[in-house]
């Protein structure tokens, strides 16, 4: 949903901020940006990314080649014979040598090749700070373009869908979609993870123990110690 929002905003014209931080969930984004909008006849559009930890966010993607799935290391010839050869199973470094991805420390680096449309990706979430209140001023009275919402903590203040989030921008003629992405695990997914490792022994939250206590994800024969909850420890140690 959040990719096809962003391709049918690129091809209106428009352009799109995305408040965030450089962390997984935006490179998920990238990296599903660049691998479906080509293929919705987007021209292949700049992603900006603006943040004074960005570069070194994008160095943590070299060590995390060993631990990648294995249809993404399959993407990349060699990995399957050698998971430290120096082919990556990410798109984002062959966005950066077509220059469809440019990852900068500040606005000021962006002079001389900043195009439009194009995606932003800038902090900080809550609009009170940093270049996204840049790109946010400068694309507030175009009604082709996008403001997105993704961050689940920021983007949601006390649950008002964003509204005490923008009245400091009213008015804004530019489109505006929340539509949190919340990396977090359920309790019966976590519970599902658990039991695929085999972890003879595990630490959890008290939510977590009542749905293994049901029989969530699966999980017999665990021996779960719940901070908080001595007297369910104490009742049923063990849950079959």
């Amino acid at each position: 949903d959040v990719v096809m929002t962003v391709g049918s905003t690129l091809l209106r014209g428009g352009c799109v901020l995305m408040p965030s931080v450089p962390c997984g969930v935006t490179l998920d984004v990238i990296d599903a940006l660049g691998r479906t909008l080509p293929s919705m006849g987007a021209a292949a559009p700049t992603i900006y990314v603006v943040s004074p930890v960005g570069p070194a966010a994008m160095s943590f993607l070299e060590i995390m080649v060993e631990w990648v799935n294995n249809a993404r290391r399959a993407s990349s010839t060699g990995l399957m014979r050698d998971r430290y050869t120096p082919e990556s199973p990410f798109l984002h470094y062959d966005m950066q040598e077509s220059r469809r991805l440019q990852i900068v420390s500040d606005l000021h680096a962006l002079s001389g090749s900043y195009a439009e449309p194009c995606v932003v990706m800038a902090g900080h979430p809550s609009l009170r700070f940093g270049p996204a209140l840049h790109f946010l001023r400068r694309w507030a009275g175009r009604p082709d373009s996008l403001l997105l919402l993704t961050d689940p903590l920021w983007n949601r203040i006390g649950g008002d869908e964003g509204v005490n989030l923008l009245r400091p921008h009213l008015p804004l003629k530019m489109r505006v979609k929340l539509a949190p992405l919340d990396p977090r695990l359920t309790p019966t997914q976590a519970l599902a993870a658990l039991s695929e490792i085999g972890a003879p022994t595990a630490v959890v939250p008290v939510v977590m123990a009542t749905a293994a206590a049901g029989g969530g994800g699966g999980v017999v024969g665990r021996r779960w110690s719940c901070p908080g909850a001595p007297d369910m420890t104490r009742a049923r140690d063990e849950w079959s």
